[in-house]
Formats: structure tokens, sequence, C-alpha cells
């Protein structure tokens, strides 16, 4: 199965992200993607856009930030077969024990985080984590992430795809589009490790927006 999975670049202008989107996914189709993953671009949150809709039609199954709100769930249908159950995880959802302990309990085949990362050290820092969930939560694991944005704005790239710990392709520091071809079904990490530990740096940013001192949250270990 071919997988396409986008980083846009975005801007402060609506005007430039819009055309610039439908593009990479009219190469993503180009390409003969079968499936296609891409995050938020947030100068479009809430726009009505008709080409992109137009360009998505070219796709029978495809995965965009506005499938749910921040949170996590989990696709059954609307999938190509031998991908899900897919776990779905937005914002800080990624980044919580308790919401990947759920997410590990519906047994998905595979799971997209779209973190909205606010620094390229917490793209990084994610990258690590959906190593570790890569050989725990789910054989196959996308990280999707626009770029370009501000420190302290979501959007600092870390696009992923990620096979049983094996980056299989990674994205660039700009406007980037990766094309992965994945057998499946998605095999099931064997032996199925235990969730990884969530990197100090992203329980910081969580509690920052939740207005609290960081505390350890499992399967994360801050001493």
């Amino acid at each position: 199965m071919r997988i396409a999975v986008l980083q846009p670049r975005t801007s402060a202008s609506a005007a430039v992200d819009a055309p610039a989107l439908v593009s990479l996914v009219l190469r993503a189709a180009d390409a003969g993607a079968d499936y296609l993953i891409h995050p938020a671009v947030p100068s479009l949150a809430g726009m009505d856009e008709p080409g992109l809709d137009d360009a998505l039609d070219r796709f029978a199954h495809c995965l965009s930030s506005r499938e749910a709100a921040e949170g996590w769930a989990l696709f059954e249908g609307d999938l190509p077969d031998g991908l899900g159950p897919m776990a779905f995880l937005s914002g800080d959802a990624c980044l919580s024990g308790s919401v990947l302990l759920q997410a590990l309990a519906a047994s998905p085949a595979s799971a997209v985080l779209m973190p909205g990362c606010e620094s390229d050290l917490q793209a990084e820092a994610v990258l690590e984590l959906a190593l570790g969930l890569s050989e725990s939560l789910a054989g196959l694991v996308v990280v999707a992430d626009s770029v370009g944005a501000a420190v302290g704005s979501p959007g600092h790239g870390g696009t992923a795809v990620i096979l049983l710990g094996e980056v299989l392709a990674e994205a660039g520091e700009g406007e980037d589009l990766l094309i992965v071809d994945v057998g499946v079904p998605v095999p099931a990490p064997a032996p199925r490790a235990a969730l990884p530990q969530i990197p100090p740096l992203l329980l910081q940013r969580r509690a920052v927006h939740r207005g609290e001192k960081p505390v350890p949250d499992y399967p994360a270990d801050l001493s």
C-alpha cells in the first residue's frame, strides 16, 4: 500500500497556504498514493476551501486534521484493508500516558500523531516518542505536522513514517511530501514492548498548557 504524508508550509496568509496545500495533495495523487494523511495548516483553520475538497476527492481514503478535535479516536471504517484499526491522536493527547494506555487497549494496527509541535526541540522529542510507540502501541506510526511557524506556535515539522522502530521516511526542514510503500496487513510489534516514557520536554509543554507544573504521568518518569 502506498501512503502519502504531507508536511505543508504555513504562513500568515491563507491565500498563499491554500494553493500550496492543494498542490501537495495533487502531487500525492499523481504519485499513486492509496491513502493520504495531512495535518492542520493554522492559517486555514475553519475556512472552507473548495479547491482542497476537490483535490481530496481524488482519494478514496484520507485522514485530515479535520477528522477529530484535539484528543484521540479509533478509526475502523474508511480505511484501506490492512491499515486499521487506526489510533488518531492530536495535540496534547499525543503526550498523555493515560491516553496512550486507552489507545493501547484498543489494539490498533497503526497510529497517526498530529502533535502540533511548538518548537524544533519538541518535534525531535515527538520523533523519539513515536519510535517507541512503533514497538509498543502499533507497528506503523505516522507523525504529521506542518512547518514554518514561529516558536511557540504549532507547526515545526517532524513529519515521519515509522515501522517497528525503523524510520522509513522523514521530511526535511521545509514543505515536503513523503511517499512510502508499506506492506499490509501492518505487522504488530512482537514481542510488544512497554509504552515508552514521555520525554520531559513534552510533559513540560502539556503542563504549561494546563497551567500546571510538570508531574510524572505514566509511563513517563521525570526522575
